[in-house]
């Protein structure tokens, strides 16, 4: 019972509905042979990933928007958030996700650091091409890069599927 009030007040934060009007406005009709609305939701996806803190999996949901699943994640300071999820992850996994890592700790699948502190040959998704602008690359389901070359002002080589 407490698992269904939670997520019902999470999902209210995290969600937006929208109609795709198709023929109608105001009700009116506007073009002959369309049908009416199509209601979707819309889900808060966090491209960004700044917490700095721990969290687990909530929840794994799959919509029409994504080709990828979603996981709501809450973290140990009490947000919440909707994350596009690597492969393999399952509910209660832990996650970190943060821009400061420390180097002595061991990366697991999932977590969003800087790609500075990641190894060579390893594979990541969900990169972004600037710091501070969101995810944009790799965000597909099945997508991932290799980290193929560590420069030395602070810039990494990719490799992705597309050659």
């Amino acid at each position: 019972m407490i698992y269904n009030n939670f997520y019902f007040l999470i999902k209210k934060k995290l969600r937006l509905g929208f109609q795709f009007g198709v023929g109608r406005s105001f009700g009116r009709i506007s073009v002959y042979h369309r049908g009416g609305r199509l209601r979707k939701s819309f889900i808060f996806v966090d491209f960004f990933r700044r917490i700095n803190s721990y969290g687990f999996i909530f929840k794994i949901i799959k919509t029409s928007l994504f080709t990828s699943f979603l996981g709501l994640i809450i973290y140990e300071n009490g947000l919440t958030n909707y994350i596009i999820l690597s492969e393999a992850m399952k509910i209660n996994n832990p996650l970190f996700s943060g821009s400061t890592w420390n180097i002595s700790q061991k990366l697991k699948s999932g977590y969003a650091v800087p790609l500075s502190y990641i190894n060579l040959f390893s594979l990541v998704n969900n990169i972004e091409i600037y710091p501070f602008k969101g995810s944009s690359y790799a965000r597909a389901a099945g997508m991932s890069a290799i980290i193929t070359v560590k420069m030395s002002n602070s810039k990494v080589l990719l490799k992705l599927k597309s050659g």
